[in-house]
C-alpha cells in the first residue's frame, strides 16, 4: 500500500519524490510488518544508468543511512523511457531487486523510531522540501568524506584496524573539505619568504626541486591538528570525550601514522588495544556525524539539543 509522503520538488534538472510503502501480513497467531521508502527520480536531462546510480540513487540512499545509522539496501531498481507519440505509456524496465538482508520481529503493536536515528523527517525543519537540496549540495560538496564515513555502515562487519583507518580518513577528509586552510600569517609570510627566494635561485638547481616537494605542503594542518579542530565544533556534545582522554587526538595520530608509515617500535602515544582502537574509531565517526549535521541543519545551534541525550552518544561517554 503505497503512502504519498511528499509532493514532487524539483531540484536542479531532476524531479524527486518520495513515497512509504507498507507491506503488511496478518497470520491467527502474529502480523508481520514491511516498510519501505520509495524515491522516485525524474531527469530532465538524458542520463546513463552509472551517472543515475551515481548522482541521483546514491545521495538518496546515504541520506537514509545517514539518518538512521544503519545501512540502507536498494532491494528494487526501475527506470523507463518517458511517453512518446509511439509508447503513449512508461515502459519500466527493471535492473535491480534483492531480498531483504534480514527481518527483525517487533513484538509489540507500536513501530518505535530506530534507536540508531540521527534524527526523522518529522524532526528536520521545513521537512523535505528544505532537507532534500540542503543534502544534495552537501552531498556534492563533501561527497568523498561521507563517502568515506558510510562505508563502515554499508560494510557493517570489520576488524578495529580497518575501522579506524576508515575514520581517519573520514575526519581528515571531512576537514579538508569543509573547514578549508586555516589562516595564520606568520605561517603564510615566512613560506612566501622562502618560496621567493628559490623563485630568485638563492638556492642551487640541484636542491630547489627537493626544497619545493618538501614545502609544497608546509601549511597544511596536521592530522592532529585536524582531529583537535573538528571535535572542538562538536561543542558539548563531544566535551565529555575530550575530558575522559585528554591526549585523543595525538594518540589517533600516533596510531594513523603507524599504521600508514608501517613504524616500528612504539615511541610514541599511538593506541595498541583493538577496543580502544575501535573506540577511538566511534569517537571520530561521532564528530564527522556532527559536524555535517551541523552543516546539514537549517540552524546549526538546534543540532547540540537535538542529539544531547542521544543513547548511543551517552553510552560512548561512559566507554571512554
Amino acid at each position: 500500500m503505497p503512502l504519498g509522503l511528499c509532493p514532487n520538488l524539483q531540484v536542479g534538472s531532476i524531479t524527486i519524490g518520495l513515497t512509504l510503502w507498507l507491506e503488511q501480513r496478518v497470520g491467527s497467531r502474529d502480523a508481520r510488518g514491511e516498510e519501505k521508502i520509495a524515491f522516485s527520480v525524474a531527469s530532465e536531462q538524458p542520463m546513463t544508468l552509472d551517472s543515475f546510480r551515481e548522482s541521483a540513487c546514491r545521495p538518496l540512499q546515504d541520506l537514509i543511512t545517514f539518518a538512521t545509522g544503519v545501512h540502507a539496501p536498494v532491494t528494487r531498481l526501475e527506470i523507463s523511457r518517458p511517453p512518446s507519440r509511439h509508447l503513449p505509456f512508461p515502459q519500466w524496465v527493471q535492473v535491480l531487486e534483492s531480498g531483504p538482508l534480514g527481518e527483525e520481529r517487533i513484538e509489540s503493536g507500536s513501530w518505535p523510531r530506530l534507536v540508531s536515528s540521527l534524527f526523522t523527517l518529522a524532526e528536520y525543519p521545513g521537512g523535505f522540501d528544505v532537507l532534500i537540496p540542503r543534502w544534495l549540495d552537501l552531498h556534492r560538496e563533501l561527497h568523498l568524506p561521507i563517502n568515506m564515513l558510510l562505508l563502515s555502515d554499508y560494510m557493517a562487519y570489520s576488524y578495529a584496524d580497518r575501522f579506524f583507518f576508515e575514520a581517519c580518513q573520514a575526519i581528515e577528509g571531512f576537514h579538508r573539505h569543509a573547514f578549508g586552510q586555516p589562516a595564520n600569517g606568520a605561517e603564510e609570510e615566512h613560506y612566501e619568504r622562502v618560496m621567493a627566494r628559490l623563485r630568485e635561485k638563492a638556492v642551487g638547481a640541484r636542491d630547489r626541486g627537493w626544497l619545493k616537494s618538501k614545502l609544497k605542503r608546509s601549511l597544511e594542518p596536521s592530522l592532529e591538528e585536524r582531529i583537535t579542530a573538528v571535535i572542538a565544533e562538536a561543542g558539548p556534545l563531544l566535551a565529555p570525550v575530550t575530558a575522559a582522554w585528554p591526549n585523543f587526538s595525538r594518540a589517533v595520530s600516533d596510531t594513523r601514522n603507524a599504521m600508514a608509515h608501517v613504524l616500528g617500535a612504539k615511541t610514541d602515544q599511538r593506541i595498541d588495544d583493538p577496543a580502544r582502537m575501535q573506540l577511538a574509531a566511534e569517537v571520530m565517526r561521532w564528530a564527522v556525524r556532527i559536524g555535517l549535521l551541523r552543516r546539514l541543519w537549517p540552524d546549526a545551534d538546534e543540532v547540540t539539543p537535538l542529539l544531547r541525550s542521544h543513547w548511543l552518544l551517552t553510552g560512548l561517554y561512559r566507554r571512554v
